[in-house]
């Protein structure tokens, strides 16, 4: 929409910007500054002493005055501004049409303006801090209110697009709005559900499933509390699709053969298969320097216990792994998980193991400890999966029991 050559034109919705028939409009001071967004925003007439309550302090009506003086030296303000014992603005605001936009329903013009403005969605308010610096807390306050009732609207309009999207079947493009929701407001449950049946229709569940396990492990954080009965119950219903999430034919590692026989270590072994079948005990990790038979005895282990977990036991090498953030995705490759575009691999990996009875080997990870935080959240949300973990340093994750490996003792003379 054009503005009238009467019209001061507001945008306000990204990098805050006053223009009229084609001029910059620019304030010299911040309180002028400040008045001209207070106006915009509230497109109605304000009272004198309302205005200096807001912006300075309760009966400085002077200094409301010395501003309209500055306002009314910037291009067209005898055609826009109106200071009488009220004071409006003529304006064409870019928040009235995203306002109006949204009321409607007409959610995709509502986000076409939203990113035109703002910068493909981000939210871009510089200039309002700087107007908060120069006026009184009740100022900052409001402001704060205004920008928060706008996100608010913004996340109507994503999760109303998405919806109608959803309903045409462009799901991918329905996902990307509901992804840019969740990064909004992470705590939006409803969006966590969303984002869970979308995924289901794009034709993985595992990515549901992986949702899941972020709406759980964020809510569980920053809340202190549990998903919805009714986002627990999708979960349910899209694990009922796959019944034998691990036991069906995958192409999974499985535990190789011993290199040379096995020999001694018995207390040792007995001590590690002890632990992987005790219920209490998630994680346990084998300690000592290398070379001394870690990764033996954990395979010895793992094969003796392996017939006690009917959904198999999967083996993860890590030597050839550089990265840290590298260990989520390789034990993803290792169960055969496929991983969406986008996915988080940690979130895949617990989802599939929520309610599997299987055993890990993660074998060589003190060249990747920060990114053992995996197996503490497997050890944290799949109760019935053991994990079997060798390296020179302890883990350091919730949950973890360490069993020290030291050299064989030597025979005596």
């Amino acid at each position: 929409m054009e503005a009238h050559a009467n019209t001061l034109r507001a945008d306000l919705l990204g990098e805050v910007r006053f223009s009229w028939g084609g001029a910059l409009v620019a304030p010299r001071s911040r309180k002028a500054t400040a008045l001209l967004l207070t106006l915009a925003l509230k497109r109605t007439p304000m009272d004198r002493g309302e205005l200096a309550e807001l912006l300075w302090a309760p009966g400085r009506v002077q200094s409301v005055r010395q501003a309209l003086y500055a306002l009314r030296s910037l291009p067209g303000a005898a055609q826009w501004l109106e200071a009488g014992p009220e004071v409006a603005l003529r304006v064409d605001a870019d928040v009235a049409r995203f306002e109006g936009a949204v009321e409607v329903r007409a959610y995709a013009d509502a986000l076409d303006l939203w990113s035109v403005r703002s910068g493909a969605m981000a939210w871009r308010d510089d200039l309002w801090r700087e107007a908060e610096r120069t006026a009184p807390s009740a100022f900052a306050d409001w402001l704060e209110v205004e920008r928060e009732r706008l996100r608010a609207l913004h996340q109507v309009c994503l999760h109303g697009r998405a919806a109608e999207l959803e309903r045409m079947g462009e799901v991918v493009e329905a996902s990307r709005l509901i992804e840019a929701l969740l990064a909004s407001d992470p705590l939006h449950e409803t969006a966590y559900r969303s984002a869970m049946r979308l995924a289901v229709a794009r034709g993985d569940p595992h990515a549901a499933l992986a949702v899941f396990e972020r709406c759980r492990q964020v809510l569980e954080r920053e809340l202190g509390v549990a998903p919805l009965d009714e986002t627990i119950t999708m979960a349910r219903e899209v694990e009922a699709t796959l019944p034998q999430i691990l036991r069906a034919p995958r192409r999974r590692s499985p535990l190789p053969a011993h290199a040379t026989p096995f020999v001694g270590r018995d207390r040792e072994l007995s001590e590690v298969q002890r632990l992987v079948r005790h219920d209490a005990t998630r994680l346990v990790t084998l300690v000592g320097p290398g070379g001394v038979g870690k990764t033996s005895v954990a395979l010895e282990a793992a094969l003796r216990c392996a017939p006690a977990f009917p959904d198999g036991a999967t083996f993860v090498p890590l030597a050839g792994v550089e990265r840290p953030e590298d260990v989520p995705s390789s034990l993803a490759q290792a169960l055969d998980l496929p991983l969406a575009d986008g996915a988080h691999p940690e979130h895949v990996v617990v989802a599939a193991l929520r309610e599997a009875r299987a055993l890990l080997l993660v074998d060589n990870l003190e060249h990747v400890l920060a990114g053992a935080g995996v197996l503490g959240a497997i050890a944290a949300s799949c109760p019935d999966v053991r994990v079997l973990a060798t390296s020179r340093e302890a883990l350091d994750v919730p949950g973890e029991t360490i069993v020290p490996v030291a050299g064989l003792a030597l025979p005596p003379p």
